[in-house]
């Protein structure tokens, strides 16, 4: 799911930091995230901080450094959130997650213009098969 403001029509990032996708793996174990983050420095840090209760309590995953799409002045890092510790109780929860990028002594956010990422775990409905009888 990505946002669908995170580049202006050129191309350049509008943001310091912005989610570009978000989305369940195929095996539904883990959360993939991309994050486009402006190249202020060489030296940065980007990570995913996360919660399941209202930022009671609080995970945070290390995002990595994946490449640099056109323009040069954008990079793009790659997180993973495992969800295969937390399966047996994240049905019917909402995970909201924020972006933090630190560069050049900067603490910077994308928390979705103050409404955090949002992640809805609902169980799988599955639809009976249909079984052709003979006549």
């Amino acid at each position: 799911m990505p946002p669908k403001d995170a580049r202006d029509v050129d191309g350049a990032l509008k943001d310091d930091v912005k989610l570009e996708s978000l989305s369940l793996a195929a095996d539904a174990h883990t959360l993939d995230g991309s994050v486009l983050v402006r190249n202020i420095a060489f030296e940065k840090r980007v990570a995913a901080r996360f919660t399941l209760d209202a930022w009671q309590t609080t995970s945070e995953v290390t995002a990595r450094y994946l490449d640099s799409p056109a323009p040069s002045t954008i990079d793009r890092f790659v997180f993973k959130v495992r969800l295969s510790d937390m399966l047996g109780k994240i049905v019917g929860r909402t995970m909201e997650i924020a972006l933090r990028y630190e560069v050049a002594g900067r603490e910077l956010w994308d928390n979705n213009a103050r409404e955090n990422y949002r992640v809805v775990f609902e169980k799988a409905v599955s639809k009976p098969a249909f079984v052709a009888s003979p006549e």
